[in-house]
């Protein structure tokens, strides 16, 4: 093993306590060498067959440390019910539809969501119309969002995923009710996610985002100081280091508690996006390595002391893509070279999409689940897609840029259904993808992409093909399409907007009856797209 012998511990029959006990009195007895060490590993592990590793709990001593918090909580006044986590994928959006449902809740198909399932307690009022989800083997609906007392806390306590391009953990104010009566869901963020390169981990290093993977983890969402305090203890006792453990304060700035049909509703989301190893993936997605509690005191406790609003990162960036602008430039230009009697000038260009969690709540709009860690760009275009027609996207590959993000990714959607049908990200589509259209002789080719959104995609190179089945989009039904950018090499949050290039969006109609060569007129209109991309951007530089 890679671990030293002091850093393992082991579940044991009290049987064979004495022979632990014996080897280590012997070992402590001898000089101590690597061929010491590694009999005393080896004698223990045979004999014993531990259930403890260097890289954190098993699930088995996971539940011990679990029941023994339980029962010490117990004994100081406070009830606790074990909920689950629920990852939210595309069956499930499925289901949702037929049930007619009010859709997807605008998913991620390159990220799936884990939600909390929690238990519902004495007094706690659900909405008729409350938002389920199909859980478990039976599609079982339970509710994904709960009104809490402000004296609870609601404790994750298991693995972050295995090695993937990113994750991040957030809690939502999902649903608050307005002056005349009417719910909002508002879905906006209350704080700055939890990731890689800011959770307390067990790590080499800290902020180490190779090293951030497979590690146990405590997140503890409350708005009570002495609940969390209380809590601390007890999973201390249990014998969980406070080193791991992340608080998600819950404040009366941003959220309105309580279990009445007044307060606001609670929600959670995991995000984890493109796993290295799909194997690993699929056992953590169906089988997630972690338990959810719900602490509540007997006795309610008063908020005296409340957290006050959390202070987000700021979104700083000390470079910019700027100097991919004459790329992205001739890009373009050999696209409508490529099409160029065929190009519909669109009068819908991509644009910025702010989604920032307080702003949301404090106006009472909706924010779709914001994540403090991705930049968004938004794009309405008005044209379907039919038979031959199809739309050409170009634009700035983050991950490859000065930018460093951990990945980027474009997903085309329907509006209707609220659904993210397909997605092309960095990962696994850009790359190369604009030598279709520049030679070698662009510096900078492998920093930007150009891919084609077609009904079929056969004998198409760098193409994503949207059907029009029940996950698809309708013949009648023009697609929209979000671009998002995860983080930065230098921050803990996403890049800011001014910082990055937008992607540009264009058209095709093959059928469409404009000759071949580019007229004059094209060439205005070409210009005037010109002039919208980059007004931005000259205005930034200035």
């Amino acid at each position: 093993t890679d671990c030293e012998p002091s850093q393992l511990t082991f579940i044991v029959h009290p049987g064979i306590e004495k022979i632990i006990s014996k080897i280590q009195l012997e070992k402590n007895m001898r000089e101590r060498t690597s061929l010491m060490s590694s009999y005393f590993v080896t004698v223990v592990c045979l004999l014993f067959c531990s259930i403890y590793t260097c890289d954190g709990f098993t699930d088995l001593q996971r539940i011990e440390i679990a029941e023994n918090f339980i029962s010490a909580m117990n004994e100081t006044g406070y009830d606790v019910g074990v909920g689950s986590i629920f990852n939210f994928m595309d069956r499930d959006c499925a289901l949702l539809l037929v049930s007619g449902g009010d859709g997807c809740y605008g998913n991620n198909p390159t990220s799936p969501y884990g939600n909390y399932i929690l238990p519902i307690i004495e007094g706690e009022f659900i909405d008729e119309d409350a938002p389920s989800l199909p859980v478990g083997e039976n599609h079982a609906w339970e509710v994904g969002e709960h009104r809490i007392r402000g004296d609870e806390a609601i404790i994750f306590f298991g693995k972050t995923p295995p090695k993937s391009a990113y994750y991040g953990y957030t809690h939502y104010l999902k649903q608050r009710k307005l002056r005349d009566g009417k719910n909002v869901t508002i879905f906006g963020s209350l704080s700055d996610s939890l990731n890689p390169t800011n959770l307390n981990l067990d790590r080499s290093f800290h902020g180490s985002y190779e090293d951030s993977f497979d590690k146990d983890v405590v997140i503890i969402a409350t708005p009570h100081r002495d609940v969390y305090s209380a809590v601390e203890e007890a999973l201390n006792e249990a014998g969980v280091s406070s080193d791991i453990m992340n608080l998600q304060p819950i404040s009366p700035e941003l959220f309105r508690w309580g279990l009445g049909e007044e307060a606001d509703t609670l929600s959670f989301l995991n995000r984890v996006a493109l796993f290295e190893n799909d194997e690993y993936g699929n056992d953590y997605l169906n089988d997630p390595p972690s338990i959810i509690l719900r602490v509540t005191p007997r006795v309610e406790k008063n908020v005296t002391y409340p957290y006050p609003k959390p202070t987000r990162a700021p979104r700083t960036m000390a470079t910019n893509e700027h100097y991919l602008e004459e790329t992205l430039n001739a890009l373009e230009e050999s696209v409508f070279d490529t099409y160029s009697g065929n190009i519909v000038h669109t009068t819908t260009s991509v644009k910025e999409f702010p989604l920032f969690g307080e702003d949301c709540i404090m106006n009472a709009k909706p924010c779709f689940g914001d994540n403090s860690d991705a930049t968004y760009f938004a794009s309405f275009p008005e044209y379907t897609i039919n038979d031959d027609q199809f739309y050409v996207i170009i634009g700035v590959d983050h991950m490859r840029s000065s930018t460093g993000a951990k990945y980027s990714s474009v997903v085309v959607g329907s509006t209707i259904k609220n659904l993210g049908i397909e997605g092309f990200n960095s990962i696994e589509h850009m790359e190369s993808s604009s030598s279709v259209y520049l030679d070698v002789l662009h510096e900078h080719r492998d920093s930007v992409y150009a891919m084609t959104v077609r009904r079929d995609c056969t004998d198409h190179d760098f193409c994503l093909e949207i059907g029009n089945g029940l996950l698809g989009l309708p013949d009648e039904e023009p697609p929209n399409f979000l671009f998002r950018t995860y983080l930065h090499k230098h921050g803990s949050v996403g890049a800011p907007v001014d910082s990055l290039l937008m992607d540009r969006l264009f058209f095709v109609d093959p059928d469409s009856n404009r000759t071949s060569a580019i007229s004059k007129g094209d060439k205005l209109a070409h210009k005037s797209i010109r002039d919208k991309f980059h007004l931005r951007n000259s205005a930034i530089k200035l």
